[in-house]
């Protein structure tokens, strides 16, 4: 992607979505069209640790997109 990210409400306040993974991984469903396994998110996004680790962490950052 080219430049950042910013994420806002109805009312133009921030979403309050943390940055990182987070935001990473709002912005890649953002980009794609249908669903994306957790497990492929896992891996694309939380490469560098054990698959057990980056499953828990694509868990951890879900409540943050199902508020958008």
């Amino acid at each position: 992607m080219l430049g950042g990210i910013a994420l806002m409400d109805a009312s133009g306040e921030d979403a309050g979505v943390p940055h990182g993974k987070p935001m990473d991984l709002v912005a890649y469903l953002a980009m794609q069209q249908g669903g994306t396994e957790r497990d492929y998110l896992a891996r694309l996004l939380w490469s560098s640790g054990d698959a057990s680790k980056g499953r828990h962490s694509v868990r951890s950052a879900a409540p943050w997109v199902r508020r958008l």
